[in-house]
């Protein structure tokens, strides 16, 4: 876990020099590489009501790193900035389900969505959000029912929403950091039973404006 934060604050600070004096152009397309550190919940839902006690479950949560892309396109009205973009990326972090014989394991994840910003002096501070598409596999352990996932469908939709901030390094390149949370989709395992997912994401990019 150390090591996972450190590589991440290496390259965060990699993004964040000072800002160029001469704003960029901020209308066209970019494209950036990013790292993710991702903090992922899931877990089996009791849906049952117990009277006062509510319902009970083993929501579990672990983290771990994704390797991504995204590719969008920004216009710009004076200090104002809008865009649109198309993100992926893969990680493998793998969450217990705490006391049940099955463990889950993050893979691909799809964004699509709109961002509004305002840029100062090469400093660009924005919103994002927009649909999400996550995918979350079930491993079934020794005793576990595997009859319970059979109609499971893996790939979870879902939106995100979260800010950040681009800081111009050089020409069209920039350097960045975000924050992004994910919920997605839950899914019915039986007549009392569901699957939550969600995470929470800190971003460190690196990326060019055509």
């Amino acid at each position: 876990n150390a090591l996972k934060i450190a590589s991440f604050a290496l390259l965060a600070g990699v993004a964040m020099p000072a800002a160029a004096q001469d704003a960029p152009s901020y209308t066209g397309p970019r494209a950036e590489a990013r790292l993710a550190y991702d903090f992922v919940g899931a877990g089996l839902r009791n849906t049952q009501n117990f009277q006062n006690r509510g319902t009970f479950g083993d929501d579990s949560s672990d983290e771990g790193t994704n390797l991504g892309v995204e590719v969008g396109y920004d216009l710009a009205a004076g200090p104002v900035v809008v865009g649109a973009y198309a993100g992926a990326e893969i990680g493998e972090t793998q969450i217990v389900s705490i006391g049940r014989p099955y463990r889950f394991e993050t893979g691909t994840n799809f964004t699509l969505g709109a961002r509004v910003g305002i840029q100062s002096r090469g400093v660009l501070v924005y919103a994002k959000g927009g649909y999400s598409n996550g995918e979350l596999k079930p491993v079934i352990l020794t005793g576990g029912n595997a009859a319970l996932f059979n109609s499971y469908d893996r790939n979870r939709d879902g939106f995100h929403a979260g800010a950040g901030a681009e800081f111009t390094l050089s020409g069209g390149l920039y350097g960045k950091v975000e924050y992004l949370h994910h919920r997605y989709d839950r899914a019915t395992i039986s007549a009392t039973e569901e699957l939550r997912f969600s995470r929470n994401q800190l971003i460190a990019g690196v990326g060019y404006r055509f």
